[in-house]
C-alpha cells in the first residue's frame, strides 16, 4: 500500500514529503533505474535509425549522388572533375597514360549577376557513366539566354610573324596536323561565349593546355568568332592568344572526335572525317588564326606528347620561344590517319570510341547555353568585308582506266591529272611524278634522287595520291637564317626529308709539277646543285669531336645523308638559298 501511495503522490505533487527515511531512499533509488534504462532506449533507437540512414546512401549509385550535388554547378569544369573521378582512375590504368598533372589555374570565382536570374546550367558536355546502373532521366530544361560580351578586339590588328608551316600537309591529312594563315592576315578577335557541346577529354586536356603554356599564352575555352554567311558561330575547343612584341599569334587548338558523344548509336552522327572541317579550317586561317587538330584517342593517350607538338608549332614561327622543360623528356605523338565517313560510322555501331576511352557510355547533361541578340560589331563587320574565304575544297574525280590491277589505275589517273605519288619501294619512302607506265614498270621523276627513275610496280607499297611533292617551300634570303635553322630543327626531330638548293662554295688548292718542280694553283668555283637530304642531325651532336674541331664546326652545321652523293656529309645553314619538305607521308 505504501508504494500505491507513492506513485499516486508523485503523479500528483513537485516534491515527496516521507517520514520514513528508508522508505524515501528506495523511492529515489528506483527514479535513478528508471532514468537510466530511459537514456539507453533513446540511445539504441537513434543510433538503429542512423545506420539505416547511412545504408540507403551507401545503395544509391555514386553518379546519382555526385550528379544531384552538383547540379548548381556553374562551371563546367567542376562537373566533370566529379562525374568522372573513379572512371579517371580506372580509365588510367586500363591505358597506362601518364598521370594528369595537376592545374595550375586558379580556381573559378563565381560572378554575381547584374539582375536577378537563376544560375544558368553548364554547357552540355560528353560525361562518363561510373557504373552500369540505370539513372532516373533529368528533366529536361530549356537553354539559358545569355548575351554575349562586347568584342574585345578595338581596332584591326595583323599577324605579326611569317606563317611558315613545316607539318603542312596534302589531303588525305594524318592527326595531328596545321592549317597556317594567310601571309599578312587580318585577325578577327574572338568573344567571350560558348554554346557548343564540350567533347569528353576537353577538360583533362585544358589542365595540360594551362600547364604547359599558361605562362606565354592566355588559354581560353569559351571563345567563338562570328564569320560572315554563317548564323552559327565558329568555337574554338581552345583559344591561344599571344599578343606580346606585335606577335599577335591566335591558336585554334581541336580535339576530333570520330563521332557524337551520345549512347543512342543508331542516329549519333560521324564527325571530323576526311575533308569535313575544311571549310571551318578555312575560314579561321582566312582570319589570321593557326589551327592545331589532334584526334581524341591521341590527346587521351599521349597528352604530353600533344603539348610537345603544339610547342614544336609555335617554335617554327617564333624562334625565340621556349619548349617547355617538362616536354622535353617525352616522345613524338604518333601520327594517325584521319578517318574516311563510312569508318567513322562502322566505328561508332563497334563502339570503337568508348573501347579506346574505357568507359562503358556517354553521360550527358541537359541543358545549356544559347547566345542571345548575337550581332556583329562594326569592327568585325569592316574585317569580314577584307576577308577572302577560299573556296571549300572537294576530291577532284580521278580518271578510270580499265585496268583489274587498282595500283596501277591509281598511277594512271595520277599520271593523266598531271599528279604526285609517295610510296614504299626497297623499304624507303619517295614521291614522284609518273611519266609513263609500261610492262608493270612505272618511269617517274624522283625527288628523293632528283632523277628520273624506273619503278617495278608490283615491288611498289602504300602509293598515295598527292597534290605536290612537298608540304613546304621556304626561300633562305627571304625568310631568314633563324627561321631556316628552326625549319631544319623541327626536320631533325620528326625524321623529315629535305630538298635544298645548296651553293658550295669555291676553293683553291696547290699542288707541284713533278717533272718541273713548279708550283700550280687549282682553283674550283662555286657549284649549286639540289640535294635531298634524310637522318638530320646537328653536326655538333652527331660528330667526334675531332673532326668537330678539325672543320671549325659550330650550331651553323647539319650532317646528314645526301641521297645525291649517297653518303654522309656536312651542310652550312648559310649556303642553304632555297628548302622543301617532302610530302612522304603514305596511307
Amino acid at each position: 500500500m505504501k508504494q500505491t501511495y507513492l506513485l499516486l503522490q508523485v503523479s500528483t505533487a513537485d516534491t515527496l514529503s516521507l517520514d520514513n527515511t528508508s522508505e524515501n531512499s528506495g523511492v529515489l533509488t528506483f527514479w535513478l533505474v528508471f532514468a537510466v534504462i530511459c537514456l539507453v532506449i533513446w540511445y539504441l533507437t537513434n543510433r538503429k535509425k542512423k545506420n539505416s540512414t547511412k545504408d540507403n546512401e551507401l545503395s544509391t549509385p555514386t553518379s546519382l549522388r555526385k550528379e544531384v550535388s552538383n547540379t548548381s554547378q556553374h562551371v563546367e569544369g567542376k562537373i566533370s572533375k566529379d562525374l568522372t573521378s573513379d572512371t579517371v582512375a580506372n580509365q588510367t590504368k586500363k591505358t597506362a597514360i601518364p598521370p594528369k598533372p595537376t592545374s595550375t589555374s586558379a580556381p573559378i570565382k563565381p560572378v554575381a549577376p547584374s539582375k536577378p536570374e537563376p544560375t544558368p546550367n553548364p554547357v552540355t558536355t560528353e560525361n562518363e557513366i561510373t557504373n552500369n546502373r540505370p539513372t532516373a532521366p533529368a528533366p529536361i530544361t530549356p537553354p539559358v539566354l545569355i548575351t554575349p560580351e562586347k568584342e574585345e578586339q578595338s581596332e584591326a590588328k595583323r599577324i605579326g610573324y611569317k606563317p611558315l608551316n613545316v607539318f603542312e600537309q596534302t589531303e588525305p591529312l594524318n592527326f595531328p596536323y596545321v592549317i597556317m594563315p594567310k601571309p599578312d592576315s587580318l585577325i578577327k578577335f574572338p568573344r567571350k561565349g560558348r554554346t557548343g557541346r564540350k567533347g569528353y577529354k576537353e577538360e583533362a586536356f585544358k589542365e595540360y593546355i594551362v600547364k604547359y603554356f599558361k605562362s606565354v599564352f592566355q588559354v581560353f575555352d569559351d571563345r567563338f568568332i562570328m564569320v560572315k554567311g554563317k548564323a552559327v558561330p565558329y568555337e574554338p575547343d581552345f583559344t591561344l592568344i599571344d599578343e606580346r612584341n606585335g606577335l599577335n599569334m591566335f591558336i585554334d587548338i581541336e580535339i576530333d572526335e570520330p563521332y557524337e558523344g551520345t549512347n543512342e548509336i543508331a542516329t549519333r552522327k560521324a564527325t571530323h572525317f576526311q575533308y569535313s572541317d575544311n571549310n571551318r579550317n578555312n575560314a579561321f586561317r582566312s582570319r589570321g588564326w593557326i589551327v592545331i587538330r589532334f584526334a581524341e584517342i591521341q590527346v587521351h593517350q599521349q597528352p604530353e606528347s600533344c603539348c610537345l607538338f603544339i610547342a614544336d608549332v609555335i617554335k617554327t614561327i617564333n624562334p625565340d620561344f621556349s619548349i617547355p622543360s617538362g616536354l622535353t623528356s617525352y616522345p613524338q605523338v604518333s601520327f594517325i590517319r584521319q578517318w574516311t565517313k563510312a569508318e567513322a560510322e562502322q566505328w561508332s555501331l563497334e563502339k570503337y570510341r568508348e573501347r579506346y576511352l574505357g568507359i562503358d557510355r556517354f553521360g550527358t547533361t541537359t541543358s545549356s547555353y544559347m547566345l542571345d541578340n548575337l550581332e556583329e560589331t562594326d569592327l568585325g563587320e569592316s574585317i569580314e568585308e577584307e576577308v577572302q574565304d577560299e573556296p571549300l575544297f572537294t576530291p577532284q574525280e580521278t580518271f578510270k582506266f580499265k585496268s583489274n590491277d587498282p595500283k596501277v589505275e591509281l598511277l594512271q589517273s595520277v599520271k593523266a591529272a598531271n599528279e604526285y605519288v609517295t610510296f614504299i619501294y626497297d623499304g624507303e619512302p619517295t614521291v614522284v611524278k609518273p611519266t609513263t607506265i609500261l610492262d608493270r614498270s612505272l618511269t617517274a621523276y624522283c625527288y628523293v634522287k632528283n632523277k628520273n627513275r624506273t619503278f617495278i610496280i608490283d615491288s611498289i607499297e602504300n602509293p598515295t595520291r598527292k597534290r605536290s611533292p612537298f608540304t613546304l617551300r621556304a626561300n633562305g634570303p627571304t625568310v631568314g637564317m633563324g627561321t631556316i635553322k628552326s625549319v631544319v630543327n623541327t626536320a631533325i626531330q620528326y625524321k623529315m626529308y629535305l630538298r635544298i638548293k645548296y651553293t658550295r662554295g669555291s676553293w683553291q688548292s696547290i699542288g707541284f709539277d713533278q717533272e718541273t718542280g713548279e708550283m700550280i694553283l687549282n682553283r674550283t668555283e662555286a657549284e649549286e646543285s639540289t640535294r635531298t637530304i634524310c637522318n638530320v642531325q646537328r653536326a655538333v651532336d652527331a660528330l667526334d669531336q675531332a673532326h668537330i674541331n678539325r672543320y671549325n664546326l659550330n650550331e651553323n652545321y647539319i650532317t646528314a645523308y645526301c641521297n645525291r652523293r649517297e653518303e654522309q656529309r656536312t651542310f652550312r645553314f648559310d649556303r642553304i638559298s632555297e628548302l622543301e619538305i617532302l610530302d612522304l607521308q603514305v596511307q
